[in-house]
Parts: structure tokens; C-alpha cells; sequence
């Protein structure tokens, strides 16, 4: 016992002696400072006392040291004032902070481009276009990095051309993936070096895009060339090679060996890697333990996470953490605590689409901010003009009083002159006065009466104000749901080498939906109209999904008009039409393909199919009927056609056409809506959506969108 305690005396000792020298160094530090006049003395010393601070997890007087450094940056010599931008870059990149990463390399760029020493230029700009795809801003990435690309190929800079299409094709992966590993393909081809970071980091991303594509040879092809090269080299980069084979395993099911390779990730996380990568790893980890089983190793990690989360404060953290805990107890059947992180998944995605118009309102607050100091600075100058003014005008007032004292010294003589006569007016004036008493006393009465009333109105108001929120709230929550259940966009990505849905609620919530599911080889996909719109159309949508859901999953139906005619009983079943006189339902397209065959099945209710084929288009009309009662109903037509490469195809509802707008109020009509796919045909599918959304919009202008607007294009 006494040695067990002697142990614990000394272990204690030592950490007070340690946290006594740290303390020391920065009290040091602080005072050399304060006598120091250099400046590049002066950002050296913040510097290390940011990082002293950071260290102690001490965030808000870590930061004013930042921000005391930024005042010594500014310096003639270049050579000083790039070693100080990729200080702060740095430290911003630690922080992962990557807006300020951006600036500050952009920062440097300049430099090297003004010292004409291009390579360096080109190598600080392909950074910057890489992080702001860490900030979602794909377009600025790939309008930077082509930039680059014709300046190294203007200049003759050979070197960084395989580099650039490299990050080329990370600012493409989001939004077009082949085109993506078109440039990953360009930058091996280019890369003369096969050992490189440049080489293996392309190999391992076009492992990536097959992994996506569900190409298990290839994508382990190349994951296994990139993990061989990284191992030969001992990368630090090997932490991704690790973390992608693990995600390749996951997704086809070999939860050991995803286990495997996830676990030999995370010390090499924790030792090298940023607490934003940290963190995302031990989510990835906690996940493959779910699946496995294994719920005490799970809860581990997710605590860890949730910790590193919490530091962090990053919506795209909290959504994939709290998706994470999700999995978790509903795993355990522990069905209250899944749904409370249910809800906090579904509210972080929500706030992650938001951060962008939070941003605009913040650059908005500024530019006023600064709109409104000038506007103080010329007050001033007019108070100045003002003040010279009042002086001049009281030397006229000093001239005015004299006159004014000679006026009184004559009123005065008048005044009591008039005495006499203005006691007579007096006592006809109180007799005036008893009876103005009387009116006010009657005149406050109904006043009182007023105010009550008006106390009851506000009351009234108040309680309406409170129901419109409590209903705002509840239809809001509704169009969450409601999005939720729509289909994945994977399902188009997988399957079409093109595609785009614009998709314009006239409310919160829509009466239109689309619809997709891939059963074996038959892809199936629907655009629907139902009755009305906001949220009537929502109930009726949330039940076409339902019915369909489970007409195509349970019943395995694989023609398109058997769908729609098991579809109209359902929906007169559910809506108990033949009890009554409800005569709700919708109007839809149905497509069906069988992606081994290539072949295209066809059915509509009241809406048809465009097809584009060689620039001429072929319109498969839907039968005259709705989903839902009807006088004279009979069984849906099922069109059956051979499809060819690059043909497209649309299906909309009728909310684009029947708009109003134009010079005379009228809608849009059919007849327009043809001629502006046919003239755009053979413009990309996202340029495609991007003409009709402006169409509409510039047909509209002020006036009300009077319906839901759906339209689904794809290309084969």
C-alpha cells in the first residue's frame, strides 16, 4: 500500500511540473511579446501561442492570437509574406476551415504568379480549386482547374497537366462521374512517374467510381494497384486505400474483412489525420459493428464521434453520426431512440442545404454594414457644414433679441391695456371649460369601453397567430416526410447515362410525386398528378407511393398496364369510391425497362410519353382515364418498343402547360412545350432542366404558379 501510494505521489509530481513548465512557457512567451517591436518576431511568437492554446483546447483565446498574428502579416518582403499566408494556411487547415484555406492559397498563387514562377502558381491554384469541394462548391473548383489547365498548356508547363486532371476530376465527381473518370484516366495517361502521389491517388479514385458502379473486379483492381505502390512508398495516405476496401467489402457484404480493413485505419487517423477525418472513420467503423452485431464495440466509437462531433460543430458530422446512432437502435429494436435520431438525421440534411443562403445573408449584412458607415461619414461632414451655419445664425439672433426686448417693452403697455377686457373673455372662457369637463369625462367612458374591446381582439389575434404557426409547423414537417419518401437519386444515376427532374411544389407540400424502384432487371419509373394540390395532393401522393411500393414489390407485376390497372383498384378501394361520390385520383405515365433487352414498356393515365429520336419526336399518348372512378373504364394500353442508345425521353404533368403567363395572361400550352425540348435537344440534360426552369419562369414573371409542376427527362 505504502508503495502504491509513494507510485502515485510521484506521478503526481510530475504533472504538476509539467502543467507548471507549459505554464511558464506561455507566461514567457506573453511577456517577450509585450517588450518585442519586430514584427516578424511578433507573428512567430502568436503563432506559438495559438498553438499552445489550441493545444489545451482553449478555443477562444487561441483564436485572438490568430487573429493578433493576421496584424503582422502584411510585409514588402514576398519571400517573408508567403512563409507567413502558409502559416495561417496551415493552421486554418488543421481547423478545417477551408474558405480560409481557399484565400489564403490563393494568396500565395499571386506571389509566385507575380515572381513568374508558374509551376508553384499552378500548384497553390490546384489546391485551392480542390477545397472547395470540401465546400460543395463544385462549379468554382472546375472553373479554377480549367484555367489552370489552359494556362500549363499555354506556358509549357508539362509537369502539372496529369496533377490537373486529377482534381478536374474530384470537382466532377459529384456531378458527372464518367466525365470524372474520363480525367482520372487522363491523369495516369499523362503522369510519367508511376510512383507518385499524383499516380496512385488516381488509381484509388477510379476504384472509387466502380465501387459506385457496383463493378466489384475492377474497383478492387484498382484499390489493390494503389494500396501496392502506397505500401512500397509507407504513404501516410495508405489511411484511404484502407478505408475504401473496407467501404467495398461493406457494400457486398463481407462485413469481416470491411471490419478488418476499417480497423487499420483508425490508429493511423488518430495519429495523422485532422479530428473532422477522425471522426468520420470512427462513424464508418461503428457502422460495419452494427451490421455485425456487435453493439458494445458500436456505441465505442459512436460516443468517441460524438464527441469529436460535438467539438467540430459541422452539419455534415451530425448527419452522418446521428444516421449512425439511428441504425444503431433500431438494430436494438429500441424503436423511441431511433426515431428521436431519425428526426436529428432529417433536421441536419435540412440545415446543410441551408448554410448556403446563410452565407449570402451574412455577405449581405456586411456590404450594409459598410454602406452604413459611409453614410455616418457624410453625416458628419453635413453636422460640420450645419455648425458653421448656427454660428453664423446666432450672431443674427443676438441682433433679433435686441429688437425683439424693444417689441416687448411695447407689448406690455398693450397688455395691460387689454386686462380689463380679457377678464371678461375669462369668465365666458371657464364657462366654456365646465362644459369641454364634462364632454372629456363622457369621452373617456367610451374609452375605457374601447380598450376592453380592443384587449379582446388581441387576445382573439394572438390565439389565431398560435393555431396558423402550430398548422405552418405541422405542414412543414409534412413536406420533410414527404421528400423523404421520394426515391433515391441513385437509382437515375445507376441507370442513365443522363438525366434531370425539375420538380416545383406550388405549396409546401405537392400533389405531384415521382416514383422509381429497379426490380431484377426492370427498371420502373413514374411522373404523377393527383387531384388538387397542397396538401390534399400530398395524401393522395403519399398513397400512390404506398400502393405502389407494394403492388410492384409484393405482387411482382412486370407490365406496365397490369400496374396501372392494379393501381385504380387499390386506389377505389382505399378511397372507398364505389361507397361514394369521391371522385379523387391522379394522372400519371409509367415507364418500365428491361435493362438486359433494352426494350421499353409504356402505359398513362390521361398523360402521355415523349419520345426524341434522331430530332424528331414520337408521342405515345395514355389512355383517356384517371387512377380512380370512372364512367366508362376499361383496361390500360401497354406500349411496347425497342429503345436505342442516346434516345430521350420525357414525362411531365400538367402543371407546366396549363400555367399562365406570357404578354396576354395565357398558358403555356402543349404546342410550346414541344418546340422548346425539340430545340434543346441536343443540349445536356442538366443545361435542359436548367431552359425549362428559366422558361417557366420568365412565362410566369409575377404571376401566381397555379398548380405543382413535375417533369422527368432521361437519356438512354
Amino acid at each position: 500500500m505504502k508503495i502504491f501510494l509513494t507510485i502515485l505521489f510521484i506521478i503526481f509530481f510530475f504533472i504538476s511540473l509539467f502543467s507548471q513548465d507549459e505554464q511558464y512557457e506561455i507566461d514567457s512567451l506573453k511577456n517577450l511579446l509585450k517588450k518585442e517591436n519586430n514584427d516578424s518576431l511578433k507573428f512567430d511568437i502568436t503563432i506559438k501561442l495559438f498553438n499552445k492554446f489550441n493545444e489545451k483546447n482553449d478555443t477562444s483565446i487561441s483564436y485572438e492570437y490568430l487573429k493578433k498574428a493576421k496584424n503582422y502579416i502584411n510585409i514588402k518582403d514576398k519571400n517573408i509574406l508567403i512563409y507567413r499566408y502558409s502559416n495561417i494556411s496551415n493552421i486554418y487547415r488543421k481547423l478545417n476551415k477551408f474558405d480560409s484555406i481557399i484565400f489564403y492559397y490563393k494568396k500565395i498563387a499571386d506571389i509566385f504568379k507575380e515572381q513568374k514562377k508558374y509551376e508553384k502558381y499552378i500548384n497553390y491554384m490546384n489546391w485551392a480549386g480542390y477545397y472547395y469541394t470540401y465546400l460543395g462548391e463544385d462549379d468554382k473548383s472546375v472553373e479554377i482547374l480549367l484555367d489552370n489547365l489552359r494556362f500549363s498548356e499555354k506556358n509549357k508547363i508539362s509537369k502539372q497537366i496529369s496533377r490537373i486532371y486529377m482534381f478536374l476530376a474530384f470537382g466532377m465527381r459529384r456531378t458527372n462521374q464518367e466525365k470524372a473518370k474520363e480525367y482520372f484516366e487522363l491523369s495516369l495517361k499523362n503522369e510519367k512517374d508511376t510512383m507518385s502521389s499524383t499516380y496512385f491517388t488516381s488509381l484509388n479514385e477510379l476504384g472509387n467510381i466502380y465501387n459506385s458502379k457496383n463493378n466489384f473486379q475492377k474497383a478492387i483492381h484498382y484499390y489493390e494497384r494503389s494500396l501496392k505502390i502506397k505500401e512500397i512508398l509507407k504513404d501516410g495516405s495508405i489511411v484511404y486505400s484502407y478505408n475504401d476496401l473496407a467501404t467495398l467489402y461493406h457494400r457486398f457484404g463481407d462485413l469481416e474483412k470491411a471490419a478488418f480493413y476499417m480497423e487499420k485505419t483508425i490508429p493511423l487517423r488518430e495519429k495523422t489525420s485532422s479530428k473532422y477525418e477522425i471522426c468520420f472513420g470512427y462513424i464508418n467503423l461503428s457502422s460495419v459493428y452494427i451490421e455485425m452485431g456487435k453493439f458494445n464495440k458500436a456505441k465505442i466509437f459512436l460516443d468517441k464521434s460524438l464527441k469529436l462531433a460535438e467539438e467540430l460543430k459541422m452539419n455534415t458530422l451530425y448527419k452522418n453520426l446521428y444516421n449512425a446512432f439511428y441504425s444503431f437502435y433500431r438494430k436494438k429494436k429500441d424503436f423511441k431512440n431511433a426515431l428521436e435520431n431519425f428526426e436529428k438525421t432529417i433536421f441536419y440534411k435540412d440545415s446543410i442545404k441551408k448554410e448556403e443562403s446563410v452565407s449570402k445573408i451574412a455577405e449581405l449584412d456586411k456590404k450594409y454594414k459598410t454602406e452604413k458607415k459611409e453614410a455616418e461619414i457624410k453625416l458628419l461632414q453635413k453636422d460640420k457644414e450645419k455648425n458653421n451655419a448656427i454660428i453664423q445664425k446666432q450672431k443674427i439672433l443676438v441682433f433679433s433679441i435686441i429688437i425683439f426686448l424693444i417689441l416687448m417693452i411695447i407689448l406690455v403697455f398693450i397688455f395691460f391695456k387689454s386686462k380689463e377686457k380679457q377678464k371678461k373673455a375669462n369668465e365666458i372662457l371657464f364657462e366654456r371649460n365646465a362644459e369641454i369637463n364634462q364632454q372629456k369625462e363622457e369621452i373617456q367612458v367610451q374609452a375605457e369601453h374601447l380598450k376592453d374591446a380592443n384587449n379582446a381582439i388581441t387576445k382573439q389575434k394572438n390565439k389565431i397567430e398560435e393555431s396558423h404557426k402550430q398548422i405552418r409547423d405541422s405542414i412543414n414537417y409534412a413536406s420533410r416526410i414527404q421528400n423523404a419518401i421520394m426515391p433515391n437519386m441513385n437509382l437515375f444515376e445507376d441507370n442513365f447515362s443522363e438525366y434531370f427532374i425539375m420538380f416545383k411544389p406550388k405549396d409546401i407540400v405537392s400533389g405531384d410525386f415521382y416514383w422509381a424502384k429497379k426490380i431484377n432487371e426492370y427498371l420502373i419509373f413514374v411522373a404523377a398528378d393527383c387531384t388538387g394540390h397542397g396538401i390534399p395532393g400530398a395524401f393522395v401522393s403519399m398513397l400512390g407511393v404506398s400502393l405502389l411500393n407494394e403492388i410492384v414489390r409484393k405482387k411482382e407485376i412486370k407490365k406496365s398496364n397490369q400496374i396501372l390497372n392494379e393501381l385504380r383498384k387499390e386506389i377505389k378501394i382505399s378511397l372507398r369510391q364505389d361507397e361514394n361520390e369521391i371522385k379523387d385520383g391522379m394522372d400519371l405515365a409509367l415507364c418500365i425497362i428491361n435493362t438486359k433487352k433494352n426494350e421499353l414498356q409504356f402505359s398513362g393515365a390521361n398523360n402521355p410519353l415523349y419520345l426524341f429520336r434522331n430530332n424528331e419526336l414520337i408521342e405515345f399518348k395514355g389512355d383517356r382515364q384517371p387512377i380512380g372512378i370512372y364512367r366508362k373504364e376499361k383496361d390500360f394500353t401497354n406500349h411496347v418498343f425497342q429503345l436505342e442508345k442516346n434516345d430521350l425521353l420525357y414525362m411531365f404533368s400538367d402543371g407546366y402547360l396549363d400555367q399562365f403567363g406570357g404578354k396576354r395572361g395565357r398558358k403555356f400550352m402543349r404546342k410550346q412545350f414541344k418546340e422548346v425540348l425539340h430545340k434543346n435537344q441536343n443540349r445536356t440534360m442538366i443545361e435542359q432542366k436548367n431552359i425549362l426552369n428559366e422558361t417557366f419562369e420568365n412565362w410566369k414573371k409575377n404571376r401566381e404558379q397555379i398548380d405543382d409542376v413535375l417533369v422527368i427527362g432521361v437519356k438512354i
